[in-house]
């Protein structure tokens, strides 16, 4: 198959949807498919990344208004010149606009990947809300990442869509799961402590600040146990900060900021316990959860916020232990529970790697989602597209290297 990807969340952007993204990416492309990547992040230009061709667009205005054009603009002249058999929109935003409108006007078939979050922040809007159910009524079919957001589809669309579920799938291969941490532990102050880790963005629904105030309670108990909380984007930064400093806790409540993929393979290896008690914080909602599964795939015992589709992520007693994501005398239960007993850790975070590398491989994991961009493109019907002239600054057969097959 000839497939466009649109991604508005690729690496070296930090987080689930960008995880997620690549593993399928990655995966389809190890199938012998031919793969153009669109993402809004990254240098401007063409590149060759892992084999594959990405379109990364130009987004240095300061206004998002201004931002967005640009992006837009690459997908639509991708589609124009790769003249794919289907588009897969990794993300429902402002790509799967595009992707709607490619399908208008030259009937491409694509497939929308939903999350969760995007229904529940948008669905409520009176405008919003009926632009996010015609992108989704439209596509040819629509891939989530748990069955908790079929049923958010269900609930804020309708009955009948019957969606694929294709969980976040992890490539082992990728990951170094024995780095050495020297200076990670000299940069962070790490030496001798027992780390907690928290790996996200810094919204609220990640549950940062009841985490925060369970290391308070146990500060006495455990005097050499610190917090990591790694992640750049979000709000809430200043409001962690300050209840870190009203409880005594500055020195033990670090702050990573962005960081870089060798730098997260060596906090995972590092921590001892991962903790994130994601909830339900207004429209915001945690679909399911894939640094649960990066922990685990570390050998990690993992805690978190029975929520959403957390449970999914999180097998209760056996890869992890959930808790009520508010209720701090559960998050501290757990905590001491995992801190006091070396072996229910090993036993925790062994289960959960052997099921990471079992059941949520990216083999299988696409080969379902290959299924679905088969079924698509059979389904599907592709008017002519216009011809474009293929140029690069790097030379007319830029693209022709990598790209020179139709499957």
């Amino acid at each position: 198959m000839n497939i466009l990807v649109v991604s508005d969340e690729y690496p070296p952007i930090m987080g689930g949807i960008s995880s997620f993204s690549f593993g399928l990416v990655k995966g389809l492309q190890q199938t012998g498919h031919q793969l153009r990547v669109v993402t809004a992040f990254g240098p401007p230009g063409r590149h060759l990344e892992n084999g594959i061709g990405v379109i990364r667009s130009s987004r240095l205005h300061k206004w998002r208004l201004l931002r967005e054009p640009p992006f837009l603009l690459a997908v639509f002249l991708a589609a124009v010149k790769q003249r794919p058999d289907v588009i897969f929109c990794t993300k429902l935003s402002r790509g799967g606009v595009m992707c709607w409108l490619l399908h208008q006007l030259f009937r491409i078939p694509y497939v929308l990947l939903i999350h969760g979050s995007e229904l529940t922040n948008h669905s409520a809007h009176p405008l919003l809300g009926r632009i996010v159910r015609k992108l989704i009524n439209d596509a040819q079919w629509i891939v989530t990442n748990s069955r908790f957001t079929v049923d958010l589809v269900t609930k804020h669309v309708g009955p009948g869509l019957n969606p694929t579920v294709i969980h976040p799938p992890l490539d082992s291969e990728a990951f170094n799961l024995h780095p050495d941490t020297r200076d990670l532990d000299e940069r962070f102050g790490l030496r001798g402590k027992r780390v907690l880790l928290t790996v996200g963005h810094l919204v609220e629904r990640k549950g940062h600040l009841e985490v925060i105030k369970a290391l308070d309670a146990i500060k006495d108990r455990y005097p050499d146990l610190v917090y990591v909380i790694a992640g750049g984007a979000g709000t809430i930064r200043p409001s962690l900060e300050e209840l870190a400093a009203n409880l005594g806790l500055s020195q033990r409540v670090i702050f990573t900021g962005f960081v870089e993929r060798q730098d997260l393979e060596k906090l995972y290896a590092r921590t001892e316990i991962f903790v994130m008690p994601s909830r339900i914080a207004g429209d915001d909602v945690e679909g399911f959860g894939i640094a649960y599964q990066e922990a685990n795939l570390y050998g990690k015992p993992v805690i978190g916020g029975n929520s959403g589709g957390v449970s999914e992520a999180v097998i209760d007693g056996e890869t992890g232990i959930l808790v009520e994501p508010q209720d701090i005398a559960q998050i501290i239960g757990a905590l001491t529970a995992l801190l006091d007993d070396a072996t229910l850790r090993r036993k925790l975070g062994e289960a959960g790697r052997q099921r990471v590398l079992n059941d949520l491989s990216i083999k299988g994991q696409v080969q379902k989602l290959e299924h679905v961009l088969q079924e698509s493109c059979r389904n599907g019907k592709t008017n002519p597209l216009p011809e474009l002239a293929e140029r690069s600054p790097d030379g007319p057969n830029r693209w022709r290297r990598s790209l020179s097959s139709k499957h």
